[in-house]
C-alpha cells in the first residue's frame, strides 16, 4: 500500500511547489490591499507537550526527518524513538526547524504526529488561511529573516 507520504513526494511534488509559489507571488505582487504584519498575526506557536510514555503509537518526525527545500514528507520515525523534549502536533499543522533554520525544513503535518523541541508548531488563527501561511513560512525570505533574527 503506498502512504500518502510517498503519494506527495517526487517530481509530481516538486513541481506542484514551483506552480503553488509561483501563484502565491503573483498573488501578493498584485494585491495593493495588503499590510505588513508578523507571521504572529495570522499563526499561532503551539507548545503542546507530550511525554514520551504518552505518544504510544503516534508517527515521530524529528527535524532531521523533514526534507529540506521540500513541502513533502517522506517517512515518519517509529514512536518508540520519541524519547525527550517533544511536542505533539495536528493534523494540518505547520512545522519548520527551528535548529539551524537555513536547512530550511517546513512541511504540513499530514496526520497527528510528534516531533521534538527542535521544530516549531505553528497553527493559523484562521483555518482558511493554512496553504497561505504555509507557502508564506516556505518563502526564501522567511527563512532568510528566521535565521539572521534567530539567537
Amino acid at each position: 500500500m503506498i502512504s500518502i507520504c510517498q503519494l506527495l513526494g517526487g517530481a509530481l511534488n516538486d513541481n506542484l511547489e514551483k506552480q503553488l509559489n509561483l501563484l502565491f507571488l503573483h498573488f501578493n505582487s498584485n494585491d495593493t490591499s495588503w499590510a505588513k504584519g508578523k507571521l504572529s498575526d495570522i499563526l499561532n506557536l503551539k507548545h503542546n507537550t507530550i511525554a514520551a510514555k504518552e505518544v504510544r503509537n503516534l508517527p515521530y518526525l524529528p527535524i532531521d526527518s523533514i526534507p529540506m527545500n521540500s513541502l513533502a514528507i517522506e517517512s515518519f520515525r517509529p514512536s518508540s524513538e520519541a524519547q525527550s523534549s517533544l511536542l505533539s502536533f495536528n493534523r494540518d499543522d505547520i512545522l519548520i526547524g527551528a535548529m539551524r533554520v537555513y536547512f530550511h525544513r517546513v512541511t504540513i503535518a499530514p496526520c497527528d504526529g510528534v516531533t521534538r523541541s527542535t521544530c516549531f508548531v505553528l497553527q493559523p488563527y484562521n483555518p482558511a488561511y493554512l496553504y497561505y501561511s504555509l507557502l508564506l513560512c516556505n518563502q526564501d525570505s522567511t527563512i532568510s529573516y528566521a535565521q539572521s533574527t534567530s539567537k
